[in-house]
Formats: structure tokens, C-alpha cells, sequence
């Protein structure tokens, strides 16, 4: 039966490195960097003990990807006069090193080296190995100890990527409402930070340039904040407000016009061919955050860098108008027709079908008075926008406070505008203004007279 060794003294330092040659007891692994390496240093005392046998063990993390990957990762143990460490098996994702070493005699060396990725995900990775013997009471040598651990810093990695980005309606035309969809992906190992990540897009909004022009209206998307964007100047500007996890996307909606070229449009066809619109990601703070995928040298470089745009191409068409109005009769209350000496009251509706922004709108409506009667207009119009919309439309209530109408003398044409202000005379797709005039006829009579009300 053999006895255990008494005086058995030996020590283990851990070290790791991202260089393989130098090593301290805590390093840092940059974005741009691939592996990092482990060191176990063991020593005996100089006792004249000679150890039987001495185990490492090291339970490498399973985070951890194994450089090289096939084969299994070579474990290097310097020398192996008293024993070696195996390989790590290829692809385990981590597990137990255990090295074994016999008749270890005092004052000895033996380094234990090797290599392996960087894991999937970043923070501090902390690695430990032990010393033990089966047949020798051990003991740490002075100064030294039987456990130690290293730890590597491993700094966060990104790979930002505008996916898509679209134009609906496809083929948009002068006047018409449009939305550009633009999304971002991150395609790296570790999450985008809370206001890290931003998406820029600029549209033209002069019309006088030979190029499609904008009215932006807003910009919109879960999770980002766009309120950094300056709309009027046609500046899209949107945040991140939370983190954005590796393999997620984020969504932003660009919500524009198209305005009327300064200059002379053709009747059909396009206005302008082959337009471009970018879309641009980027990081807010590069200097503290890495950006890096497959092919780059370096964080934030050219290479990391040519996926965070999205362009899309498209056509524009001149603009397309369909009005439509609606008149109708509004009855004393409890009355099913016009009584003895009512005042005339209809209810008007202008309403456009779009697809483009419908500009100018003049509504006329002509009295068709018999012979002996006068029909005036009493007063302007009443009840702005205080009936329900038609279905498929819905309230202009800018046009509450502007709508005007007048008469051009009894049974003269009555002319209603939505402003008086050119710039303010328009109806966007599916819109509608509603109104009621009300009409003095004398003499008085029963019934009510035929209107013809007409738009353009």
C-alpha cells in the first residue's frame, strides 16, 4: 500500500494574453482581435520532494470557442519529460482539462499553453486551473498557491447592416403621399447599447433642383427615437431607446410628399426617372464601441462599414387628381322635406380620391331659380366638418377656420374655397371637407329649388 508523500510543495500561476506573448493576470481582448491565450505555469519546491503524481484540472469555460476548430485544439505542455496535457476535443464548446504528470521532481517547471477564440458574447471571462495529487499531502509553496485565475476582458463587437429599404407606393407620383421603410439589422456578437445606434436618411426638399423634392411629414418606428430629426430641412434622425440584441432588427417609417416641381411637368409619363434615395446606420460613439465583421482589420474600418447603406431606386410620375362631391339636403329637425317658408339648407362634401394632393379647389354652385323667385346666400358657410366623414375618408380639420363662400349677387353663382391662400388650397388623398349654406328664398313657397353644384 503506498503511502502519501508528506512535504509534496508546489504552485500554479494562471496568465493569459491576446498576443501570445505577453501575459498578465488580466488582459483586455480588443474588437479586433480573435484569440486570446492561456498560460498554467507550475512549479515545485526545492525541498528534495519528488511528487508521485500531480494533476492540473482546468474547466474551460463553455462559452468559449476552440481556435482552429478541426482539429481539436493542441494543449502545448513544456517539457514532457513528467507528463502532458491532451488536446481539447474539436467542437466541445468547452469542458474539462485534465493533465496528469509522474515522479515530478523538486524544483521544476512545467508550462501549460493554449489558444482559443474569442466567446460569442462579451464581458469578462475568468479562467481557473488547480493543482491536487492522489498520493502526496500538497501543500502551496511559500509564496505560491495551489488555484489561480486569469481573466480576459473581452470588449462588445457589432455589425451594423441597413438590410432594406423601400418606396410605397412603388412608382410615386407628383403630390402623392409616399413612405419609405428603411430597416436595420445587427448582424455582430454582442448588442448595440441604448442610443448607440443611429439611422440617418436625407431627402431634397427644394423643388427648384432638377430631382424629386419633399414635403417630410415624420418619421416613426418601434423603439427608435426620431425626434433628433429636423423635417423641414428634410433631416431624418432616428436613435435606438433600448438595446439592439445580436440577430434583431429595428424599423423606421419615413413619411413624405412629393412636391410640384418648380419648372414645367409633361402631361404624361414620368417627371422624374431613376431617383435615389440613401439610407444611412451608424454608430454614435465608434471610439467606445467596435464595429467589425468577416473580412475587416480593424474596428470601424471600410469593410465593417460598406453594408451600413441601402439605396432604392424609383420613378416619378406626374401627378394623378380624382375629385368628388356630394350635396344634400339638411331638413328643419322632424321634418322629412322643406316647409312653407324655410330657409334652404344643403350640406356639401369635396372630397379627393387622390392619388395625388389635389391643388387650387374651387367648389361653384348654380342656382337654377324659376322666373319671380330670389335665392341668397345667408351668410358664409355653417358646420364646418361637423358631419362624420364617408367611409374610405376622414377630416380635413385644417380647413375649419379657412373655408369661405360667397354669392355673386341673388341667384348668382355661389363660389366656396378651402382657403383663400393659394398654398393652403389643396385636399390630400382621401380627405374630405364637409360644410352646410343655407339659402333665403322669396317669395316664400313650398319645396325647394334645383342645385347644380359643380368642383374643379
Amino acid at each position: 500500500m503506498l503511502t502519501n508523500v508528506t512535504g509534496a510543495e508546489a504552485s500554479i500561476v494562471k496568465t493569459a494574453s491576446v498576443d501570445g506573448v505577453a501575459y498578465a493576470n488580466n488582459v483586455e481582448l480588443a474588437g479586433d482581435e480573435e484569440t486570446m491565450y492561456w498560460r498554467m505555469e507550475i512549479t515545485t519546491a526545492n525541498n528534495g520532494v519528488t511528487i508521485p503524481t500531480l494533476r492540473m484540472t482546468d474547466p474551460v469555460p463553455g462559452r468559449v470557442g476552440y481556435s482552429g476548430g478541426t482539429p481539436a485544439v493542441t494543449v502545448t505542455t513544456t517539457p514532457t519529460t513528467w507528463g502532458s496535457c491532451p488536446n481539447l476535443p474539436a467542437g466541445s464548446g468547452g469542458g474539462q482539462l485534465d493533465c496528469g504528470f509522474t515522479n515530478v521532481p523538486p524544483d521544476t517547471t512545467i508550462t501549460v499553453d493554449f489558444a482559443v477564440q474569442r466567446p460569442v458574447t462579451a464581458g469578462l471571462l475568468t479562467n481557473t486551473a488547480s493543482l491536487a495529487s492522489p498520493n502526496s499531502i500538497l501543500t502551496a509553496s511559500g509564496g505560491g498557491q495551489l488555484s489561480d485565475s486569469a481573466s480576459v476582458d473581452v470588449v462588445q463587437r457589432v455589425d451594423i447592416e441597413v438590410t432594406s429599404k423601400t418606396v410605397q407606393p412603388a412608382t410615386p407620383r407628383v403630390g402623392q403621399p409616399v413612405e419609405f421603410i428603411v430597416t436595420v439589422r445587427n448582424n455582430g456578437t454582442d448588442s448595440v447599447p441604448a442610443g448607440e445606434l443611429r439611422l440617418i436618411d436625407t431627402l431634397n426638399t427644394n423643388s427648384a433642383l432638377p430631382l424629386v423634392a419633399y414635403e417630410v411629414l415624420g418619421a416613426t418606428g418601434p423603439n427608435m427615437d426620431c425626434s433628433a430629426s429636423n423635417f423641414a430641412a428634410g433631416q431624418v434622425s432616428c436613435i435606438n431607446t433600448n438595446s439592439v440584441v445580436r440577430n434583431t432588427t429595428r424599423t423606421v417609417t419615413i413619411e413624405a410628399r412629393i412636391l410640384k416641381p418648380t419648372g414645367p411637368m409633361p402631361d404624361d409619363g414620368n417627371v422624374f426617372a431613376g431617383q435615389t434615395n440613401r439610407a444611412d446606420v451608424e454608430l454614435t460613439d465608434p471610439a467606445n464601441l467596435c464595429e467589425f465583421r468577416t473580412g475587416s482589420t480593424s474596428c470601424n474600418d471600410a469593410t465593417s462599414q460598406d453594408n451600413n447603406f441601402a439605396e432604392i431606386t424609383f420613378d416619378v410620375q406626374v401627378p394623378e387628381i380624382d375629385m368628388q362631391q356630394r350635396k344634400e339636403s339638411v331638413y328643419p329637425a322632424g321634418q322629412t322635406a322643406f316647409g312653407f317658408g324655410d330657409q334652404l339648407q344643403y350640406r356639401f362634401r369635396i372630397q379627393s380620391v387622390g392619388p395625388s394632393r389635389a391643388e387650387g379647389i374651387v367648389m361653384t354652385d348654380t342656382l337654377n331659380v324659376p322666373s319671380g323667385f330670389s335665392l341668397v346666400l345667408s351668410g358664409g358657410p355653417q358646420n364646418v366638418n361637423a358631419a362624420a366623414a364617408e367611409g374610405g375618408f376622414s377630416l380635413d380639420t385644417t380647413k375649419n377656420g379657412s373655408l369661405s363662400c360667397s354669392q355673386a349677387g341673388a341667384n348668382g353663382v355661389v363660389t366656396c374655397q378651402l382657403s383663400s391662400v393659394d398654398a393652403d388650397n389643396y385636399l390630400d388623398p382621401n380627405r374630405e371637407v364637409n360644410f352646410e349654406l343655407a339659402f333665403d328664398m322669396t317669395p316664400a313657397t313650398f319645396g325647394e329649388l334645383p342645385l347644380l353644384a359643380t368642383l374643379h
